[in-house]
């Protein structure tokens, strides 16, 4: 139930994330998918409904007979008791591989601070096909360039990688008028410098562009099976 879900989060809030899963039946294939990556994420706690109105509490523009929906939440970060946690929709369909390419992206960090030349970094983001998006930053105007890569990143989650530049980075020539890069995964393409005004042109350049579409491919079903492979003792499963 509704209520069920809410004191389930509040009791992981400032210690662990919860998957959140919306499944037509028990014994669905949605369902069996759901169960394995409960045995493989040990780290995570994951809970299950079958019923409308619990993932219509959620998202509510879900129609009378929705599919099946898998939501990150992200409890670990979430301090105050009187807010939902923040929740993040894979928006894929709910098959082996996809949860295991959404859950890997939710446990990387929100933005990552570098200092190297961006054509030499690579991330998970970026061996699953997905784009990086460089905020380019200075000391005088760190805290400020934090609080927008934090911003971008939250609203690409599962979409972008979101990394924090320096500009002082070694070999780093870059001309003053640029505030952003992307990084994209095609080998021949190198990274690309933008002068963007405001978060959500930043946004734009991914949620509009190509780059966001995922690969899966054959490494993938590889790093799947090699993360099933060590298995974990607790499922963490619970029902709703």
């Amino acid at each position: 139930t509704l209520m069920n879900l809410q004191r389930l989060e509040n009791s992981l809030k400032g210690q662990s994330n919860l998957a959140f899963a919306y499944v037509q039946a028990i014994g669905t294939a949605e369902h069996r998918v759901f169960m394995e990556a409960a045995f493989v994420y040990g780290s995570i706690k994951f809970a299950l409904t079958t019923e409308v109105a619990v993932l219509k509490s959620v998202r509510y523009e879900e129609p009378e007979v929705p599919s099946s929906k898998l939501f990150f939440c992200h409890c670990k970060v979430a301090m105050d008791p009187e807010q939902p946690c923040h929740k993040t929709l894979m928006e894929e369909p709910l098959t082996t591989l996809s949860v295991h390419k959404f859950l890997k992206l939710m446990g990387e960090p929100l933005v990552v601070e570098v200092t190297a030349d961006p054509e030499k970094i690579s991330t998970t983001h970026l061996q699953l096909g997905l784009p990086l998006i460089f905020i380019l930053s200075q000391e005088a105007t760190l805290e400020v360039d934090k609080r927008i890569a934090e911003s971008v990143a939250w609203r690409l989650l599962g979409k972008a990688g979101v990394l924090l530049l320096s500009r002082n980075s070694v070999g780093l020539e870059v001309s003053s008028r640029y505030n952003v890069a992307i990084k994209t995964v095609e080998e021949d393409m190198p990274v690309k410098y933008l002068t963007l005004k405001d978060a959500d042109e930043i946004v734009a350049l991914v949620k509009n562009g190509e780059q966001s579409k995922p690969r899966l491919d054959n490494k993938e079903e590889e790093i799947y099976e090699d993360e099933e492979d060590e298995g974990v003792e607790d499922e963490n499963n619970e029902q709703e």
